[in-house]
């Protein structure tokens, strides 16, 4: 267990972009890239994992986004499994990325679908004005007053 954790966070991660730690239950930084135990840095993104670690649903691993002094952050988390076998060892390996890059990607086809809901407005207004302006005006039955004398024409007409 402990040397698939070294291989993780090695320091030879130059093919990961995202920087693995792994963080002790107070948040303070125990293995990553340039970090050592005596460093003892404390993990900014770790007060945001650790409330989601005790909501119900945190459950042993997910992500959060953290507002650090950076900016926000994705941090993405997993409890490694050792504190029931070793209760001192409560380790939380945590894997932050600047939120702006991790949502690079979908950047694309969220504007592509906010263009495509502006167009479909355009085009549905567009056709509410079109049938606006072309529909059939009704004209209204003309009825004849029974109550009226016939003109003179129409009396010659019946009297021929």
């Amino acid at each position: 267990m402990a040397s698939s954790l070294y291989s993780l966070l090695g320091k030879n991660s130059s093919d990961r972009s995202a920087p693995v730690f792994l963080v002790s239950e107070d948040g303070t930084a125990i293995a990553g890239p340039n970090v050592e135990p005596s460093n003892k840095i404390k993990s900014e993104e770790y007060g945001a994992v650790r409330d989601a670690l005790a909501t119900v649903h945190g459950g042993h691993g997910g992500y959060v986004v953290a507002a650090t002094s950076g900016g926000k952050r994705l941090a993405g988390f997993a409890e490694t499994g050792l504190k029931q076998a070793y209760p001192n060892l409560d380790w939380t390996i945590v894997v932050t990325l600047n939120e702006r890059d991790v949502t690079a990607p979908i950047r694309p086809v969220v504007r592509f679908a906010f263009s495509m809901v502006a167009l479909s407005m355009v085009m549905l207004t567009l056709l509410a004005v079109y049938f606006f302006l072309h529909r059939r005006q009704q004209v209204p039955k003309i009825e004849v007053l029974e109550n009226e004398e016939p003109s003179p024409q129409k009396k010659m007409s019946t009297s021929a």
